[in-house]
């Protein structure tokens, strides 16, 4: 079943139980396949409605107009509980998209069936939707994980409309730990000396501690420094003056959040 929200204003369109219990058996199967630790709390945080999306759409309500939830952009939508959340606040029509091919079929899954809901798979670097095709768009701790955080924004406020908006939340790279892997953080350092660094620390501890290994290799190899002065400047770039930063938030410790919109 799906976890009840916090807010009680939220209402989620109900989607079938039955059909849950099987998206759920899937992706327990799915990350165990890949060797994760923890995989019911996995399962339980990838279905959940209450991993702080919610919170975010409140905090994002504020700056969205109605008619600019025509058409929402989830960006990473995973097994789609952050597009569930959309729909409760008030989202007409919400594509997601997906860069794990496994995790995009469960959402097709769970929305088998509702226009409402349009889970789409994304290469990493071209959107398929038309230019100016959303009212807004939400990517919470995505542009990290992106290969080029410059191109992955280029693609997203090219697909948004004039008056749209754009969430953007992502960790910055000055934090003194790096928070997916709870680990000192080098990204603050220029590329080359934090690929040397994070190959040498995996170096270290290959033989004694395999996990740690793993984890600096899956820094090096999967994450992209990214900071608020650089956001902006790639807004600046892409966008002159027709981009407004309309507010900057710090929702928690090496956090930075953003309300961006597009004159």
């Amino acid at each position: 079943m799906l976890r009840a929200p916090r807010f009680p204003h939220l209402n989620p369109p109900p989607l079938d139980p039955e059909n849950e219990a099987r998206c759920r058996e899937r992706l327990r199967e799915y990350l165990t396949s890949l060797g994760w630790k923890d995989v019911d709390q996995h399962v339980a945080s990838h279905l959940s409605l209450s991993e702080g999306y919610e919170e975010r759409f409140s905090w994002f309500d504020r700056f969205v107009p109605p008619d600019a939830k025509d058409r929402l952009l989830v960006s990473g939508c995973a097994v789609g509980s952050e597009m569930i959340v959309a729909r409760a606040h008030g989202y007409r029509e919400v594509h997601g998209t997906e860069v794990d091919p496994h995790l995009l079929a469960i959402a097709e899954t769970r929305f088998a069936g509702d226009p409402a809901y349009r889970p789409l798979f994304y290469d990493g670097r071209h959107l398929p939707q038309p230019d100016g095709f959303f009212g807004a768009v939400v990517s919470a701790h995505v542009i990290e994980h992106s290969r080029a955080p410059f191109r992955y924004l280029a693609e997203h406020v090219r697909v948004l409309r004039p008056g749209g908006w754009l969430f953007l939340e992502f960790p910055h790279r000055y934090h003194p730990v790096e928070l997916h892997t709870s680990t000192p953080s080098f990204e603050w350092m220029p590329w080359p000396c934090r690929d040397l660094t994070l190959r040498l620390r995996a170096a270290r501890h290959r033989r004694e501690d395999p996990g740690r290994a793993r984890s600096s290799d899956a820094v090096r190899i999967d994450l992209r420094p990214v900071s608020l002065w650089q956001v902006r400047l790639y807004l600046r770039l892409l966008l002159g003056s027709r981009c407004r930063v309309a507010e900057v938030l710090r929702p928690a410790d090496g956090i930075v959040r953003l309300a961006i919109t597009i004159r």
